[in-house]
């Protein structure tokens, strides 16, 4: 048995080897000499490898009487990149006998092959929209040393990954799928900062920040009426969906049967998974007029009319769209509460109604506000609802008047921005990531505290 152990051992590692040549010999050629696809666009035939993709712009294509240029895709050069910079380092590390690294970056590379693929459509609908659709065929072929060079670099890396077991490649895995996660929001935030920085430069930080007058026609751009609308928008929802949520939770949890509270559990479950878009037209067509009704008695002859799209309409809706996520984060957390502790509670001579705020409650806090936390995150960085029931004027915010909030000032605006105009709605997305940042430590430390 410890023969044929070491047998399969040696075996894997001459393959890892065999493997590791080919493909240092065939990446020369692949990525420097071979073509990478064809495009064939009425019988004329155009060949690409990586040099031609990355240095040249585009393509300058000729049809006819008819010419046009058609750009490469972002995304194209960036994956032929990153897989030709993995393999690189995926054969320095195999030098350096770092085999684990060296397969999860040839794993990496082979992937690119799916996003270059997907870009391929992208450069073909660029060439119809160029021509007007004057062109009836347009044919990508990809070249067999690109599918034949990807196979193995995927072979090379799960060989590599098979030597150190099953725990090593969950291992791998994981390691793999956090790098991405962290790589996303890292790129993410890089981009809206490089976007929205120079605009803050421009406008300076205090006209942006302390400043409400928002139009852009005149290049005034203050967001303190927005910022001031998101803040209390998001502060009223939670002050009302918090203190009910849990006291939702607490009720399912100890004064009803099992079965109807799996009943009820399941039915808040879909609540919570409801499109936003959803709430938002029910909020404009029943909660929209109703406002308009109930509050027509303020209304005054001189002033503005009372028109139902206001911050009250918002906070109503964010309320509804986020309860369901605190009523089963809150479930979750008091379920998690050992039965010990309240038995302990009750044998000596509390109340029901004491054990649940003196103990249950008590021992729960950590979970139920990582729940409001996540309801937060939720409510203020929600839009199309808001959207729909706000009013969208960048007024000074009251209640029973239409409002623009951060998010929506975004949306609305970005379709026909340009110039600095663009740049100070980064910014103002800029505003929003900073703020969602500092509620996300300041909850986390209250609930280190807590804990």
């Amino acid at each position: 048995m410890v023969f044929n152990l070491k047998k399969t051992e040696i075996l894997k590692n001459n393959l890892i080897i065999i493997f590791n040549n080919i493909l240092i010999f065939t990446m020369f050629f692949f990525f420097f000499i071979t073509p990478i696809f064809n495009i064939t666009i009425e019988r004329t035939c155009f060949s690409f490898n990586y040099f031609s993709i990355f240095c040249n712009e585009g393509l300058t294509l000729n049809y006819g009487n008819i010419s046009g240029f058609v750009g490469f895709p972002l995304i194209l050069k960036i994956s032929l990149t990153i897989s030709i910079l993995a393999s690189f380092l995926g054969f320095f590390f195999h030098i350096l006998k770092k085999f684990k690294v060296s397969a999860i970056l040839h794993l990496i590379s082979s992937l690119c092959f799916f996003s270059t693929i997907f870009s391929l459509n992208i450069i073909r609908n660029n060439i119809l929209n160029v021509f007007n659709y004057g062109i009836n065929s347009v044919y990508f072929t990809i070249s067999w040393s690109f599918i034949v060079f990807s196979f193995l670099e995927f072979i090379y890396s799960t060989i590599s990954i098979s030597r150190y077991g099953v725990e090593k490649l969950a291992e791998n895995v994981f390691f793999c799928c956090s790098i991405i996660a962290i790589l996303i929001v890292v790129s993410i935030m890089g981009y809206v900062l490089i976007c929205g920085t120079p605009a803050i430069f421009k406008i300076g930080f205090f006209n942006f920040i302390l400043k409400s007058e928002w139009t852009p026609q005149k290049n005034e751009f203050g967001i303190l009426n927005l910022i001031l609308s998101s803040t209390l928008a998001t502060l009223g929802a939670i002050l009302i969906a918090a203190p009910l949520g849990v006291f939702t939770a607490t009720f399912l949890t100890e004064f009803i049967n099992k079965k109807i509270t799996k009943i009820l559990t399941q039915v808040i479950d879909v609540l919570a998974s409801i499109p936003s878009v959803i709430y938002g037209f029910l909020g404009m067509t029943i909660l929209v007029p109703l406002i308009k009704k109930i509050f027509i008695v303020f209304e005054k002859k001189d002033g503005p009319p009372i028109v139902g799209d206001s911050l009250l309409a918002v906070i109503l809706v964010l309320f509804i769209m986020i309860l369901p996520t605190i009523i089963s984060t809150s479930l979750v957390s008091l379920k998690a509460v050992p039965k010990s502790f309240k038995y302990a509670s009750l044998n000596l001579g509390a109340t029901k109604i004491q054990t649940i705020f003196k103990v249950t409650l008590k021992a729960a806090k950590p979970g139920i506000f990582s729940g409001i936390l996540l309801a937060v995150s939720r409510a203020i960085g929600e839009t199309m609802a808001v959207m729909m029931v706000a009013g969208n004027v960048a007024n000074f915010p009251s209640l029973l008047k239409p409002v623009r909030l951060l998010t929506t000032g975004i949306a609305i605006d970005m379709a026909y921005s340009t110039a600095l105009f663009r740049q100070a709605l980064f910014a103002m997305g800029l505003v929003l990531f900073v703020l969602i940042i500092l509620i996300n430590i300041s909850f986390g430390k209250i609930i280190k505290k807590i804990s």
